[in-house]
Parts: C-alpha cells; structure tokens; sequence
C-alpha cells in the first residue's frame, strides 16, 4: 500500500509540475488566475487524501501497539501467577511499557503529512501573489511527501531483507 501511495503522490506532483510549466508559456495573466485555482483546487483534494491515508495509518499503527502492549501486561500478569520465574513477567512488563507509550505517543502525535495540509488549506489565496505562493506550496508538499514515502518504503524493504536473513 505504500509503495502505491508513493507512487500516487510522486505521479500528482509531477503532472502537476508540468501542466504548471506547459500553462506558463502558454498563459496570459488572466488566464494564469484561473489556472492557479483549478491547481490549488486539485492540490487541496490531494494534500486531503495523503491527510487521510497518514491519520488512518497512524491511529491504526497506535492502537496495534496499545494492544500488543496490553497484550504484553496481561501475559506478564499470567505468567507471574502461574509461577514463572521472575525474569518472565519482568520482560513482558517491560515489553508492555514499551509498547504501550510507544503506541500510545504514536497515536496522539500528528505527522507531517497530516499538519501541512491544514496548513496549507488554511492560506490566503485573495491576490495572484498568494494564490501563485500557495499553488507553489503545495506542489512542494508532495513533492515532499513522495520523496518520504519512498525512504519509508526503501528503509521497510531494507528491514525486510535484514530481519528475513536473520
């Protein structure tokens, strides 16, 4: 899923990019306003589904932690009542904690990919100079956003290797 939405993102901003180009050599001031809408338009419905897709991936990537590090304590628990030794429970309990803030921090801090694009919607857009700064912005932002998906996805597969290996 994330080597699609990498590539989603790479893909919008390019397309964006060059309509930007091809649009400038061939637009007369008027028209340029109304280019720099219908792109902002489009950037706003983008930068929104890349928010989306971050805040899902982070609130269900926070709570699988929660529950592995309830899942951690309850057994940590268990194995203290059914008389294991001490190192058992004391390892889950560790395992929980972290786990748990882990999961727990994961879940109430918002990323980039979730922050910016509130920043971005919420620009002026009243002049063409903020309207064109705007429309810039947002092009960068996925642009950005792509190059990160794709570290994410290189890091994962390297991880993937690593631990298969193993």
């Amino acid at each position: 899923m994330t080597s699609r939405f990498g590539v989603f993102v790479l893909g919008i901003s390019l397309s964006l990019h060059l309509t930007t180009l091809s649009f400038a050599e061939e637009s007369a001031p008027a028209e340029s306003d109304s280019q720099d809408i219908v792109a902002v338009k489009s950037l706003e419905i983008a930068l929104r589904r890349v928010e989306e897709d971050a805040r899902t991936r982070r609130v269900w990537g926070g709570g699988l932690m929660l529950g592995l590090g309830a899942a951690s304590a309850i057994g940590g628990v268990v194995a203290a009542v059914a008389g294991a030794t001490a190192e058992v429970p004391i390892s889950l309990g560790v395992t929980a904690v972290v786990l748990g803030g882990s999961g727990a921090f994961t879940r109430v801090s918002p990323t980039d990919q979730e922050t910016l694009p509130l920043r971005f919607r919420e620009m002026s857009e009243n002049t063409h100079e903020k309207l064109a700064e705007k429309r810039l912005l947002g092009e960068s932002y996925l642009t950005i956003f792509g190059y990160q998906a794709k570290r994410n996805r290189l890091i994962g597969s390297a991880m993937n290797i690593i631990l298969g290996t193993v």
